[in-house]
């Protein structure tokens, strides 16, 4: 498995590379067919082919202790595709919940059987909320590993807007056929 410090060392060394040439180039020919510099564009913007997609789902974890207190739900993303997200821990009748949630917001490649896959950290900690933006730096699946610590079953509800595609139920990713809210 790759990890997050050889990622970060690459990006930034190419990040690097690209001040580095953009700083130093000498002024461009007139020519019309004078070579343009080259770059991914997708590092620095992304332009959307298809239509925003927000998505609500409620992610349901038992009390702590049981098979069904832990999950991980995502969805998958191109290079430079970008989301907001926000989730919250419900506790039962849907109020807050009392009690932090474990959880691990990470992303990967998707493989064949057997090969190395490349796995990328972004945060983990306990919360009751959390909120941000994110921009997918490589293609694959993108998402959060939830555990409740409560003795109460906890509802986890993630709203995320942005240029990505849900994972059907059942597929990497979803594998526990969560549909979505709305």
């Amino acid at each position: 498995m790759k990890t997050v410090e050889r990622y970060l060392a690459q990006s930034a060394g190419v990040a690097a590379l690209m001040f580095v040439a953009a700083c130093s180039a000498e002024a461009p020919e007139t020519d019309a067919a004078a070579p343009k510099p080259q770059y991914d564009p997708g590092l620095l913007s992304y332009t959307a082919a298809g239509e925003k997609t927000v998505h609500t789902a409620d992610i349901p974890l038992g009390p702590a202790g049981w098979d069904e207190d832990r999950l991980e739900y995502k969805v998958y993303m191109q290079p430079g595709q970008g989301a907001l997200y926000s989730w919250e821990a419900l506790g039962p009748e849907g109020v807050p919940a009392d009690v932090a949630v474990e959880y691990d917001f990470h992303g990967h490649d998707v493989v064949e059987e057997g090969e190395e896959e490349t796995v990328i950290q972004y945060s983990a900690a306990e919360a009751l909320v959390d909120a941000g933006s994110f921009t997918a730096p490589m293609e694959g699946i993108h998402g959060w590993y939830f555990r409740n610590h409560s003795d109460d079953p906890v509802t986890i509800r993630l709203v995320v807007e942005g240029y990505f595609d849900v994972i059907p139920p059942g597929e990497p990713g979803n594998e526990f056929r969560i549909r979505p809210s709305q």
